[in-house]
């Protein structure tokens, strides 16, 4: 299927989806597709030299609070840093490597500086207890952001730096932005599965096509077609990632969570007509052996109309 055949499919699916939605709802819907990646890509403030992103800081929480809860205590400073930097810009350097660019957290200075006073924070703080008080709540907003960042780790820095910020064949390359997209949504994920960073030693592994890996190729191959396509913006194609990306990640969280529930929960005994039985003692090693007691024991005399016998 060429480029212009997807053009024309995307654009009379959009139609005909478009004329079943009421105006104004569909106007509601396509201001918040529109200000959810804007929001998520400048919202911050900004503290001396460095600009803190509240996304960059909600996802760092979400990465260092997985971290801390799984890694062993003893594991040194130096291999949890490695690890959470692994988890947090695995996947967008093996992109960068891939199209010959250097990395984002390389090039600013924001980044790196903003996960690692985080990191530092679960390291030598009581934040993780914190964090962890919140429960299911907490696990609901961190995941939320992490939709957003691999939403925009996927359209904003992969896609977007290969289909308008290169040159040649490479711009209209469905494999590149496939690949590119995948790994930037999922790569830190990866290198996990291979090298065990987030273990107390590292070990050679299979990484596995887990629901990450699935949902960053989905996210990738559905922001790739929409950019082929003129039917909706840039600004909404990017805020459909991020709506779809959140919707799963929230609802796998909320999942996880009932199933802990049921596992954990008591199971009732069924009422039956048995009768109960006794639970017997066992038996002296003496006895058990087939051997009699040295001293026998004495045997209580009865009484019968107040008189022993």
């Amino acid at each position: 299927m060429d480029s212009q055949t997807m053009e024309l499919l995307l654009t009379e699916y959009t139609t005909q989806l478009t004329a079943h939605i009421p105006h104004d709802t569909l106007e509601v819907l396509h201001s918040g597709l529109q200000w959810l990646p804007e929001w998520g890509g400048k919202a911050g403030f900004t503290a001396g030299p460095i600009f803190i992103s509240y996304i960059a800081l909600l996802h760092s929480t979400h990465v260092c609070q997985a971290l801390f809860n799984r890694m062993h205590p003893d594991v040194s400073m130096l291999h949890t840093w490695v690890a959470m930097l692994v988890l947090s810009f695995g996947g967008t350097t093996m992109a960068s490597i891939l199209l010959a660019r250097p990395p984002g957290w390389l090039v600013s200075n924001d980044a790196l500086a903003v996960y690692t006073a985080v990191y530092l924070l679960f390291r030598f703080t009581p934040v993780l207890r914190v964090v962890n008080l919140f429960g299911v709540l907490a696990k609901v907003v961190l995941a939320a952001a992490d939709g957003v960042a691999r939403a925009l780790a996927i359209s904003a820095f992969a896609v977007d730096t290969i289909r308008f910020r290169s040159s040649g064949s490479l711009q209209t390359s469905i494999v590149a932005c496939l690949l590119c997209g995948t790994l930037s949504g999922c790569g830190g994920g990866l290198i996990n599965g291979i090298f065990g960073v987030t273990k107390r030693t590292w070990t050679l592994g299979t990484p596995v096509v887990s629901i990450d890996v699935q949902l960053a190729f989905l996210t990738a191959a559905l922001y790739t077609a929409l950019t082929f396509s003129s039917a909706v913006s840039l600004d909404t194609a990017k805020g459909v990632c991020c709506a779809l990306d959140i919707a799963v990640l929230v609802l796998q969280v909320l999942v996880d969570e009932v199933n802990t529930w049921i596992a954990c929960k008591p199971k009732k005994s069924k009422k039956t007509g048995a009768v109960p039985t006794l639970a017997v003692s066992p038996a002296s090693p003496a006895v058990a052996a087939g051997k009699s007691s040295a001293t026998p024991s004495p045997v209580p005399a009865r009484k019968r109309n107040g008189k022993k016998y």
